[in-house]
C-alpha cells in the first residue's frame, strides 16, 4: 500500500507538474498570439523610422552644402579679416600721427590764448588810450571853436588893415601925384 500511495503521490506530483507546465504553455500561447500585433507595430515602427532616416539623409545632404556654403564664407571672411587687419595697422598709424598734430595743436592753442591774453592787453590799454584820446578831441574841438571864433576875428580885423592898407595906398599915391 505504501507502494501504492507513493505511486499515487507521485502522481499527484506529476499531474502538479503537468498542470504547471500546461500553465506555462498557456501563457506563452498567448504571448505568441500578441507577437503578430506587436511585429505589425515593429514593422509600423520601422516604416516611420525609414521615413525618418530619408528625412534626416535630406537634411544631411542639405547641411553638407550649407557647411560647404559656409566653408566658402569662412575663407571669404578669412580673407576680409586679413584686409581689416591690414585696415587696423593703417588707421593705428594714422591714429598715431593725429596725436602727434593733436600735441601740436594743442602747443600752438597754448601759444594763441597767450597771444590772445596779450592782445587783450593791448586792447584795453588801446581803449584807454581811446578814451584819453577821445578826451583830447573834445578839448581840441573846443579849442578848434575858440580858434575859428579868433580866425573870424582875425579875418575881420584882416580885412579892417586891408581896407586900412587900400586906404593908405590911396592917400600915398595921391601924395604922389599931388
Amino acid at each position: 500500500m505504501n507502494k501504492f500511495i507513493n505511486v499515487i503521490l507521485e502522481s499527484l506530483a506529476q499531474t502538479k507538474e503537468l498542470q504547471k507546465s500546461v500553465a506555462e504553455l498557456q501563457k506563452s500561447v498567448a504571448e505568441l498570439q500578441t507577437l503578430p500585433a506587436q511585429v505589425k507595430q515593429l514593422q509600423k515602427s520601422v516604416t516611420e523610422l525609414q521615413t525618418d532616416v530619408a528625412g534626416l539623409k535630406t537634411d544631411v545632404a542639405g547641411l553638407k552644402t550649407d557647411v560647404a556654403g559656409l566653408k566658402t564664407d569662412v575663407a571669404g571672411l578669412k580673407t576680409d579679416v586679413a584686409g581689416l587687419k591690414t585696415d587696423v595697422a593703417g588707421l593705428k598709424t594714422d591714429v598715431t600721427e593725429l596725436q602727434t598734430d593733436v600735441a601740436g595743436l594743442k602747443t600752438d592753442v597754448a601759444g594763441l590764448k597767450t597771444d590772445v591774453t596779450e592782445l587783450q592787453t593791448d586792447v584795453a590799454g588801446l581803449k584807454t588810450d581811446v578814451a584819453g584820446l577821445k578826451t583830447d578831441v573834445a578839448e581840441l574841438k573846443t579849442d578848434v571853436a575858440g580858434l575859428k571864433t579868433d580866425v573870424a576875428g582875425l579875418k575881420t580885423g584882416v580885412a579892417g588893415l586891408k581896407t586900412d592898407v587900400a586906404g593908405l595906398k590911396a592917400e600915398q599915391d595921391w601924395g604922389r601925384w599931388a
